[in-house]
Formats: structure tokens, sequence, C-alpha cells
């Protein structure tokens, strides 16, 4: 399997993660969401979380299952460390620094989660199937990821200030979800849902910086052919000011994709 683009998007989020928990309101919604999938009676013994970050989705599910074996992994090791110091007094929780497009687990888990990492795997399809290996039968795997859609604004203000240097790649779509949730062997779909979420944030600017602080600033969904100027974004944000204004500065919209497997 090609691995994901580990090492850009593992610094960006490594050196985001002294600011990530305090930026990322978006990111703990989906947490929540992600755990609200999982059915009330679901058993979970074992845990794991596919690109844990600061560790925020397995202390939600340490509250819900406060005997489980937790292991986490992640390819930056800034988010590590925070995660390692947020469960310093817990012997049940491990963290594991690794890709999760190629990390082999030692055993399969009852539960397997993530929340806003999966979408960064290439080839997709592949990818997702990987991390569902991972869940026992009669497992759950229960995500959320960012689609295709998300940061639009930001998007369209790109390739109208700097059309000779757009993004080279694009964030899944649900299809594209449930596609390579069909090709996984013995999952069954139990839910698939979509849901756009907007706010306000008080500048072009400020988006950027909160989203370099969210480490989601590398990779191709991000990144043209060669590093923006600064003339263009100056131009960038510009556009984006000017064309995407609110009440409250200017919007910001996440399109975020939820899916429960069932593993028989």
């Amino acid at each position: 399997m090609q691995r994901s683009p580990g090492n850009n998007i593992g610094a960006r989020f490594s050196a985001a993660a002294n600011t990530y928990t305090a930026v990322s309101n978006m990111q703990d919604q989906v947490a929540h969401r992600v755990l609200n999938l999982v059915p009330a009676t679901a058993e979970a013994g074992s845990i794991l979380d596919a690109g844990c970050g600061p560790g925020r989705l397995l202390a939600l599910a340490r509250h819900r299952w406060p005997e489980a074996d937790l292991l986490g992994v992640d390819i930056a090791p800034g988010m590590l460390h925070q995660a390692r110091q947020a469960f310093s007094s817990d012997p049940r929780a491990r963290f594991v620094q690794g890709d999760v497009a190629s990390f082999q687990a030692d055993r399969p888990f009852d539960l397997v989660v993530s929340s806003s990492a999966l979408q960064w795997l290439q080839p997709f399809s592949e990818g997702i199937a990987h991390v569902a290996k991972m869940c026992r039968p009669g497992g759950w795997m229960a995500i959320g990821i960012m689609l295709d859609g998300t940061l639009g604004e930001l998007h369209a203000a790109r390739r109208s200030a700097v059309p000779h240097n757009p993004a080279k790649g694009r964030l899944p779509t649900l299809n594209a979800l449930e596609c390579a949730a069909n090709a996984i062997p013995g999952a069954r779909i139990r839910r698939l849902e979509q849901a756009t979420s907007h706010y306000d944030q008080a500048c072009a600017l400020e988006v950027l910086r909160s989203l370099h602080a969210m480490g989601v600033t590398g990779g191709d969904v991000s990144q043209g052919e060669r590093p923006l100027t600064r003339g263009e974004i100056q131009a960038l944000t510009a556009d984006y000011d000017r064309h995407f204004a609110t009440p409250g500065g200017v919007r910001v919209t996440f399109v975020l994709g939820y899916l429960l497997l069932e593993m028989v």
C-alpha cells in the first residue's frame, strides 16, 4: 500500500501540538459525534484510535469504557507527547508513533475510532480498509472525516486570487467514503452521514492562522506545486475577506462525513 503523505502532514501536526487543543473546537465536536455513533450496548475492552492527535477522542472513550485498554497511533511526535501527558496516570493507555496507513497492530480491537484524520490517507480506499482490518469480527469501527467542500471559501478565494497555483489534491467525497466502506470484506455499514457546519472568524488571515495551528495546512489538499508567496497570500486573504464577509467576520465551512461499520 502507498503510504499516506506522512512526513508533510506529520510535521505540520507535530509543530502545532501546543496550540492544537485550544483552537480545535471543530475536531472536538467531531470526536463527540464519532463516539455517539457507537451503539449504547457496544462493549469495548480494547480501543484503537487511528490518528489520535493529542488524545481528545480517547479521553472521551475512557469516560464511556473506564476499563478498556486504549491504544493511540499518530505520526506526529508532538501530538503524542501531548497525549502521553494527558494520560500519564492511566496505565491502560498506550501511544505509539506510526503512520496509520502502514501500522500493524499486534492484535485486533473491539472498537476502532478516528476523528478528523483518515481523510489524509492515500490511496483513500486502501487506507480505510487497512484501518478496518485492525477491528475484530463482531467489533465496531466509527470514524469522522473532513469531506470535499471543507474550507470551500478558502479554496474559492485561492482559485480566484492565485489561479496559476491551485492546490494539488481534494478531500474525499461522501460517495468515496461509502465506496471504500462497501469494499471492506466483512464490514456492514450501519450509519453513513454527512453534516455541514459554519462558523465565523475575525478575518481571512485569522482563518489561515487557525488552520496552521490546527496542523491541517500540509499535504496536497492545501499545497500547490510551490509555496504561496507573501503577495499571493495577501491577494488570497483580500479576496476571502471581500467575498465571504459575515456580520461576525468571515465564514468558514467544514463538511464532515461520519461512518459506523459493524464487522461481521
